[in-house]
């Protein structure tokens, strides 16, 4: 959807109608309980796979996934801020309905990053680089958009310090391990991973 949403801000203006069902899609899913949990204890948000009608997913999986809500702020507030600056009364009144759906994940974030869940191979259940890293662009991104929109944001800021401080940890003096904390006895790995490689693109700003 980030990709959606870039291509939208390049000229593809018949990509919003699609960006708006997106909105709506997610401001659905966000309220469906699922066997990570439910939206009033956050821990739903977490929720890896639904069926494509919104409804849950109720096999077996890798779960929970907390790069999901991370990533999804962040598409979404990429998009918020294109409708700020159009300085239209009208897309200001849609950046502060989009924010209701980013609030959520940014309040997941904030509340659940040092939590150990599935890495984006949805393989491994420990601490991801990937998803750190996710996690601390979309807090810190979400203070700033929240900021804007003259929003509570106190939590999100005084949460990412701390994880840009736990992001250090995974260097071991030669590389980033992908996974640190891993919580499956007897799984080994070398921690050379393209998550990695993937975590410098999907972190890399284009404001």
């Amino acid at each position: 959807m980030r990709m959606i949403v870039d291509e939208f801000l390049h000229g593809k203006s018949e990509l919003q109608s699609y960006i708006r069902d997106y909105v709506k899609s997610q401001a659905i899913l966000q309220t469906v309980s699922n066997p990570s949990g439910a939206l009033g204890s956050g821990r739903g948000l977490g929720e890896p796979k639904f069926y494509a009608n919104l409804t849950r997913f109720n096999g077996d999986w890798g779960r929970p996934q907390r790069d999901g809500p991370a990533l999804r702020a962040t598409a979404l507030m990429t998009y918020s801020r294109y409708l700020l600056d159009t300085r239209i009364q009208s897309d200001l009144d849609e950046a502060n309905t989009v924010w209701e759906v980013i609030q959520n994940d940014l309040d997941y974030v904030a509340q659940y990053w040092n939590q150990t869940g599935f890495d984006l191979w949805e393989e491994v259940d420990g601490s991801s680089f990937f998803t750190i890293a996710a996690q601390y662009r979309a807090l810190i991104e979400g203070t700033a958009l929240g900021n804007r929109l003259h929003k509570d944001v106190s939590a999100y800021g005084s949460q990412a310090p701390n994880l840009l401080c736990f992001l250090q940890t995974f260097w071991n003096g030669r590389y980033a391990i992908a996974n640190i904390n891993v919580n499956q006895q007897g799984f080994s790995r070398s921690g050379i991973d393209a998550n990695t490689v993937l975590t410098s693109i999907a972190s890399r700003s284009t404001e």
